[in-house]
């Protein structure tokens, strides 16, 4: 064997650890099963919905004042509802386990557009001026853990298909998109995520009547 046939033979194993090793990192523990229970929802469902848990009415100004409760599948749905309206297919399909002040998100995604694998992200929410900013970390693609300034720059490429504003690896959701919602506070309680939000409404009877909200006075 010549000098040139050892030195392809090497470079063929080096490539070939490379790529097993690669692919070993890439692919989960375990693959997601991807569930066919998603469902698109809407404003209305959402205040309607089991998850609102009282309303009292305030006045100085006259609005409704009260606490919403969304679990971890009703969470799955916006998302799911958030990506299908805005053709975003890799983040479609997101587990949630609500846990330990923390949500943490799981789904299916393909590496280069071929290889099956499953990205893990935590996401921590908080309200800021009454905007919703979400703040993505600890983000993972199989074993492969990338670092929050990494996330960051890939989140850029979603800058221009969400209407939500992107600044790193935090995403801010305008007071204007949860209208006639006013949100002050959020934290999560018992596996579940509990928002304390106001309504400003010209006709509170109205919204009462539209929503079928029970009020405590």
């Amino acid at each position: 064997m010549n000098k040139l046939t050892k030195v392809i033979i090497t470079i063929f194993v080096i490539l070939a650890i490379i790529i097993g090793v690669g692919y070993y990192l890439i692919k989960p523990e375990k693959n997601m099963n991807v569930s066919t229970n998603y469902k698109m929802v809407t404003t209305e469902e959402l205040l309607r919905g089991s998850f609102i848990d009282n309303f009292e009415l305030e006045k100085n100004p006259l609005r409704l004042k009260g606490q919403l409760s969304v679990s971890n599948e009703e969470f799955r749905d916006i998302i799911y509802t958030i990506m299908s309206k805005h053709n975003i297919d890799n983040l479609k399909y997101t587990d949630i386990k609500i846990k330990d002040d923390v949500i943490h998100a799981i789904g299916p995604y393909k590496v280069f557009g071929v290889i099956d694998s499953n990205y893990e992200v935590e996401l921590i929410p908080k309200i800021k001026n009454n905007n919703l900013t979400i703040t993505l970390t600890n983000f993972k693609i199989g074993k492969i853990k990338i670092k929050d300034s990494m996330l960051a720059k890939a989140m850029t490429s979603y800058k221009d298909k969400l209407p939500f504003e992107v600044n790193d690896n935090i995403i801010t959701i305008d007071k204007s998109y949860t209208e006639p919602l006013t949100l002050n506070d959020i934290k999560i309680k018992e596996n579940n995520i509990i928002l304390q939000v106001g309504v400003k409404v010209h006709n509170i009877l109205d919204f009462i009547k539209k929503y079928n909200i029970q009020l405590s006075i």
